[in-house]
């Protein structure tokens, strides 16, 4: 059972545990138009050439509005021993969460961005055909390409507090109390929820809860919610000083300090020669080639910051005078990508096939905005004596929603498959593969200088992509499939399919890791190890982390069927766990307790920036799909995809072991299609 009977706000009666409700809402327009042309001209027996050309605009705005109001209440009951894990309420705990006196308003948030992105290519091929045993042909392309993208999007500040409980008191908070909805002049605009068939029955369904009516969050791509206005003024009915010690304003949207604009421009220019010895006694054949790209990427974008608000700042602050400069990057580089396949007729059935290649993936648009927001954190006490304000702390921080100077993650391929055909649609293959990969993109911490009035240096730490990381895959594949068509009639039609892949993968930093230990807290050097290899909550490093995204085990099996006009499909896919990220929102804090025998902070309460890295959790879900071919021209079709109700769990990594963090319960869905073609 779950109680903290201290934990309270100033003006609450209630103490206990605090939780919080929300009302969301979200939406999005989006279009898309491509227009493209292609030409062949066969000018000889021997010579073929291609064109294409392609023009394509697309055009995005979107919102995503929010309210949160909370409250403490006084237990809850978890039975951890079980997953997920049954939260209990008695009915003394139901009645005080339907009840909206106990609740108070909390926050806003809004987002609002839009976007413009055209796309222009070109493209030549050719081809020559030899009349020559060995030699099949030679093509040359060219291939040049223009992108462009525009967009906008609400600054920074889109959370905004209504009444927090870090806000009152009666120091330097600006509060005297939460604006619980006792008070007649903050009650209505809420609602109570129901929750209705919580995880398909299978675990107590939560109680009832209060929101705010989802009328609030009405807003659009271009206008902030017409409720916000009236929600911020409720702060000002609780000010400590005068009525007006909060002064909200809609997140700032449609400026020229909101804007990002990319271009990227690549010229691209490959050879590749196709070949066969069809007269050795294992033939074998296959192509070899390289391709040449340049790329040409500029941004531009702006860095901010606003000083702390105040005119009388306490003794030792540093003035640092606001930015807001816009700044451009070029980013140019030129990469060869060279490429060889052979394979190999072992006999009629019996083929083994070897590739070797260089490959590049430029880093997306998003990643490479140039903004970047910067802030001066000020931790204050006030002198009993003098009541005055005394300066504690100082902290320079900021974020970077991109990095324009991000070079492309350049991977070493090397594949050897061997393929057994033994029948209609049936075979048995295996392959092995190794990858090497630099220049992997990860989220770290950064130095961000700026001079003060004095012309002093203060380091902001800023968290920025950066590539940060080689990497390394491994493993093998085995599938099979077959038909069993010897059957009698409609058996005959029965089949099955699996296949099983195995990766072993590891994660190297450009910067090495040492140590046991991720504090003092707020150093660079412990921040920048927490972001490359994660931290517990007491400071130790978690490390050993592998390449995201990638499980170690994965298999799907599937029954087949394939008869006159019935086509059918029962498959059931799984994967082990797999790494999500090692710093991410959620599972990242500030309020760990630092237990290195060393650090200045020892035993210290809010002494750790830990990040515990995110796990998605081994999953299985069992598909299903029927089709029948009515006539030449209709089909129609039933589909079905989580017929097992199976739950997908994430996971926290600690130094104990992984903790379950949260579960989805999706429950089956099910579809009905019917297709004409024409």
């Amino acid at each position: 059972m779950l109680r903290n009977p201290t934990e309270c706000s100033a003006g609450s009666a209630d103490r206990g545990v605090g939780f919080g409700t929300d009302s969301r809402a979200w939406g999005r327009e989006a279009e898309t138009r491509d227009i493209s042309w292609n030409g062949t001209w066969r000018a000889s027996d021997q010579w073929t050439f291609k064109a294409d050309l392609q023009h394509t605009r697309a055009t995005t705005e979107g919102y995503d509005n929010l309210i949160g109001i909370g409250g403490y209440m006084p237990k809850q009951t978890v039975d951890m021993s079980q997953s997920p894990p049954r939260f209990t309420f008695d009915d003394a705990d139901r009645a005080f969460l339907a009840d909206r006196n106990h609740y108070y308003w909390g926050s806003t948030q809004e987002h609002r961005d839009r976007a413009r992105a055209t796309l222009n290519a070109a493209r030549l091929d050719a081809k020559f055909t030899f009349d020559h045993p060995v030699l099949n042909d030679l093509r040359f392309v060219i291939r040049a390409t223009e992108r462009k993208a525009t967009t906008q999007s609400t600054h920074d500040s889109e959370w905004t507090q209504i009444t927090q409980s870090w806000a009152v008191g009666n120091s330097w908070q600006p509060l005297s109390q939460l604006a619980y909805m006792t008070d007649p002049r903050v009650a209505g605009n809420t609602t109570v929820h129901n929750f209705k068939n919580f995880f398909n029955g299978d675990v107590p369904a939560p109680p009832s809860i209060v929101a705010p009516n989802m009328s609030l969050t009405d807003g659009s791509a271009s206008a902030s919610p017409a409720s916000f206005p009236m929600l911020h003024a409720y702060s000002n009915l609780f000010c400590n000083t005068g009525n007006s010690c909060v002064d909200w304003k809609p997140a700032l949207f449609g400026d020229d300090k909101g804007l990002n604009q990319q271009k990227e421009r690549t010229k691209a220019a490959y050879t590749q020669l196709r070949f066969g010895f069809e007269q050795l006694p294992y033939p074998v054949d296959g192509n070899v080639g390289a391709r040449v790209v340049r790329t040409e990427s500029t941004a531009t974008g702006y860095t901010l910051f606003s000083p702390p608000s105040g005119s009388n700042q306490p003794p030792g602050v540093p003035s640092i005078p606001a930015q807001s400069a816009q700044q451009s990057f070029e980013n140019n580089y030129t990469k060869i990508l060279p490429s060889l396949n052979l394979r190999m007729k072992a006999n009629s059935e019996l083929q083994f096939r070897f590739a070797a290649s260089r490959g590049m993936t430029r880093p997306e648009f998003y990643q490479m905005q140039a903004y970047t927001t910067l802030s001066q954190n000020i931790h204050t006490h006030t002198d009993p004596i003098t009541n005055q304000a005394v300066l504690d702390s100082i902290d320079y921080t900021g974020s970077a929603r991109g990095n324009p100077l991000l070079r492309p993650t350049m991977s070493n391929n090397v594949d050897v498959t061997a393929e057994y055909y033994f029948g209609r649609s049936s075979s048995l293959t295996l392959a092995v593969f190794n990858k090497k990969i630099k220049d992997i993109i990860i989220g770290r911490t950064t130095i961000y200088p700026l001079n003060d009035v004095t012309g002093k240096q203060q380091d902001f730490q800023i968290t920025a992509p950066v590539n940060g990381a080689s990497g390394r895959a491994s493993g093998l594949e085995i599938g099979y499939q077959q038909y069993f068509d010897k059957l009698p009639g409609w058996l005959s039609g029965i089949g099955v399919s699996a296949n099983y892949t195995y990766i072993d993968s590891r994660l190297s930093m450009n910067q090495p890791v040492t140590g046991v230990w991720c504090t003092p807290k707020d150093t660079v050097a412990a921040n920048l190890t927490r972001d490359l290899a994660g931290c517990d909550t007491d400071g130790h490093v978690l490390g050993g982390v592998p390449m995201s995204g990638l499980s170690k085990n994965a298999f799907n099996v599937a029954l087949l069927y394939d008869y006159g006009p019935w086509s059918a499909r029962l498959a059931y896919s799984w994967r082990s766990h797999y790494l999500q990220a090692v710093n991410t929102w959620g599972t990242a804090d500030g309020s760990g307790i630092d237990r290195n025998p060393d650090s200045p902070n020892f035993n210290n309460a809010y002494s750790v920036n830990y990040a515990l890295p995110t796990w998605g959790g081994a999953y299985g879900q069992l598909d299903m799909g029927v089709q029948y071919k009515v006539t030449d021209n209709v089909t129609v079709a039933f589909e079905g995809q989580n017929l097992t109700s199976a739950i997908y769990r994430q996971y926290m990594q600690q130094q104990i072991g992984m903790k379950e963090r949260s579960a989805f319960g999706t429950g089956p869905r099910y579809a009905v299609q019917m297709r004409y073609s024409f």
